[in-house]
Order: C-alpha cells, then sequence, then structure tokens
C-alpha cells in the first residue's frame, strides 16, 4: 500500500499481514506514518496504490456502515466494550501504562488489535510489530527480533520509557 496527501508521499510499499485475533504493534516516531495506517484501515481515506483487505476482501468493496461495524478506534473514555472484530488503539489515549495494559485484557482473544505505539512497553503484548520511519517498515517482527535488530545497529527506538 502506498498514499500520499496533497502529493506528498506519506506511506510507501507498506505490506503488512494480520491474522484473526492477534495483536500488530505499529512503532516509529512522530510522523513515521503509524496514525495514517490505522485511518487507512478505517478507510477515513482511500490508498493510492495497493489494498487493504479484510477476511480477503477489498475495503472499498464493502459499504461503510459494514466497514465501521467490523473496525472501532477505542480510547480510555470511549469504553472497552465493543462488537467489532478489528480494534485500533492508541497507546498515548490512556493516562498510564497500567490503565492501557488492563484495557488490552478486556478484549476477547478473537479480536484482531492494532496498537499505535508511543511507549516501549506497549510493544511486549504485540504478536507483531512494526517499525516505521519516514513512511516505510523498516523491519518488522516480534518484540524479541526487534529488540536484536537494535542492538545490532546500535541504536534504540526513541519512545517513551516507563
Amino acid at each position: 500500500v502506498s498514499f500520499s496527501y496533497n502529493k506528498t508521499k506519506i506511506l510507501s510499499n507498506i505490506n503488512l499481514s494480520i491474522k484473526a485475533g492477534q495483536i500488530l504493534a505499529l512503532v516509529g516516531d512522530s510522523d513515521s506514518g503509524k496514525i495514517t495506517i490505522a485511518k487507512l484501515i478505517a478507510r477515513f481515506f482511500d490508498v493510492n496504490d495497493g489494498k487493504i483487505l479484510i477476511g480477503g476482501i477489498d475495503i472499498r468493496d464493502l459499504d461503510i456502515d459494514e466497514l465501521n461495524q467490523k473496525i472501532s478506534f477505542i480510547s480510555s473514555n470511549s469504553g472497552l466494550k465493543t462488537d467489532s472484530k478489528i480494534i485500533i488503539i492508541n497507546d498515548s489515549d490512556f493516562m498510564s501504562d497500567s490503565e492501557f495494559q488492563e484495557a488490552l485484557k478486556k478484549f476477547s482473544p478473537d479480536k484482531t488489535v492494532i496498537i499505535i505505539s508511543h511507549k516501549f512497553t506497549s510493544l511486549k503484548q504485540a504478536n507483531f510489530i512494526a517499525l516505521l520511519n519516514n513512511g516505510q517498515i523498516i523491519k518488522s517482527g516480534t518484540y524479541d527480533e526487534l529488540q536484536e535488530y537494535i542492538k545490532k545497529e546500535g541504536g534504540k527506538i526513541d519512545l517513551a520509557q516507563e
């Protein structure tokens, strides 16, 4: 998937596959593309190139009401009970890490959860992590795989440490 807004390239060649019931964390610095990916999944915008599939169906082929029933954006004050199959949650919407961790526990295991992550501690819950930089996925894998990558590169993820 690629996406431009007002002729400015925001995302380039994003390729993600999330299985039902998994937790995906999107992580990266501000303006790396995390929130844009979430908005594209919810079809706030249409992609310029590629397609986003839910259950093998291009989201552009779904009625917007049907898509809205499948996806929910959750914040700390929105209530956590949802019948949606896909939950998008931004960890910065929560007052504390413990409040965020409690929220995650309330989702049933059949829910697919996409975390827009700003905190290093949020990554531990994810089955899969996509590390973004300048609208591209520069590394993806498990928490341990990303830790190893960061050590090998001699750097660190510039996120709030709690």
